[in-house]
């Protein structure tokens, strides 16, 4: 089974790819690295920008965290190839992994204001607006399925919320 990469092999790479030593890589450069080390040929250009939103290009802790998140458990060998919704689902409840940081199966505004500063994607939004447009019992928190209704919106506005 292969090994997660190194830190420092990761900095490399991320200097390899920001070939324009902007402090950013695109999702395009992403997309190539991903096909090309064979660690996912499925995922498409938009399924990344879908991941990474709004922005389409990464700084280098937001491509750790989106190694960290994405890429370190299909090198491991934990990914779910079965079928595409399997692969969906299973993306998708890694994604909920990274932003339920204390691991009690809920992603509450501050876990998730927390994550989107992280990556720098935090910029206007209001955590609590965004967990109360989904949040279908009103408890405050968003479980997995509740999350799952949030990322299958495929029309936001850059408020993030529902069109």
């Amino acid at each position: 089974m292969p090994h997660p990469i190194s830190r420092d092999d990761l900095h490399r790479i991320f200097k390899n790819l920001d070939k324009n030593n902007s402090g950013r890589v695109t999702v395009h450069d992403l997309h190539h690295l991903l096909r090309s080390s064979g660690i996912c040929n499925t995922t498409t250009v938009e399924d990344l920008e879908e991941l990474v939103g709004p922005t389409t290009s990464l700084d280098y802790a937001g491509f750790l965290f989106f190694y960290d998140a994405m890429v370190k458990p299909a090198v491991s060998g934990q990914a779910d190839d079965d079928d595409d919704d399997d692969d969906e689902e299973q993306l998708l409840l890694k994604a909920f992994k990274v932003f339920d940081l204390n691991n009690d199966g809920f992603i509450s505004s501050d876990e998730l204001q927390t994550v989107l500063s992280r990556i720098g994607l935090l910029d206007e939004h209001d955590c609590k607006e965004m967990i109360l447009a989904y949040d279908r019992n009103r408890d405050g928190v968003l479980d997995f399925g509740e999350f799952k209704d949030m990322m299958s919106v495929r029309d936001l506005s850059g408020d993030g919320l529902e069109k």
